[in-house]
């Protein structure tokens, strides 16, 4: 289904505790091995998480202001290994770091949303918010790479004031005269 998993759990079945702890820590391990082979490929994949994270918060955050409910953000697919709500979401991790995603009540017409909550569904809200909340991904994308180049440029950006343009080589329009020496005669330009 669209948003993730359609079951929630209530508190009382939310992980946590040890087994959360050990799971959580277990995949932190995997992609911290990474580093031991290669920290350049290690580099990318946590970069690679956080801009999943970023761009599905870009929809979380969009989805809570245009008044949607979001009942779960999760980081990984698969089994859950450690979660807790707050509020009305349920925030946690999951078993497989290959994406994330939120899930937003009535994104699919097929889903069975309360009453009560019928007004806060994707569905119901006007097509510019709709349209703000799932492009908001890809907006955080760009906002993540305006971020990074501002940050590069700031850190190790330098300006170099040059007396004008350098030429490195020239090559003269068709029909061009050469000077035995190779230097171009002038020719009036447009020929007439």
């Amino acid at each position: 289904m669209a948003g993730g998993s359609v079951t929630e759990k209530g508190d009382d079945d939310l992980v946590g505790g040890v087994r959360g702890l050990i799971g959580v820590i277990g995949v932190s391990a995997l992609i911290g091995m990474l580093a031991l082979f290669n920290i350049w490929w290690f580099v990318f994949v946590v970069g690679v998480l956080i801009s999943i994270f970023l761009h599905e918060l870009g929809h979380y955050t969009t989805a809570r202001w245009t008044g949607m409910k979001a009942t779960q953000f999760f980081i990984g697919f698969g089994p859950r290994l450690w979660s807790f709500r707050k509020g009305e979401t349920e925030y946690g991790v999951r078993a497989l770091p290959l994406g994330a995603f939120v899930r937003i009540i009535g994104m699919n017409n097929m889903d069975e949303v309360p009453p009560e909550d019928e007004s806060r569904t994707y569905r119901s809200k006007s097509y510019p918010r709709r349209m703000l909340v799932i492009t908001a991904g890809s907006l955080m994308h760009m906002l993540i790479a305006i971020a990074l180049l501002f940050t590069v440029y700031a850190i190790d950006g330098e300006v170099k004031p040059t007396d004008g343009v350098e030429i490195d080589w020239w090559a003269p329009p068709s029909g061009a005269r050469l000077t035995p020496d190779g230097v171009p005669t002038r020719i009036d330009w447009p020929p007439a």
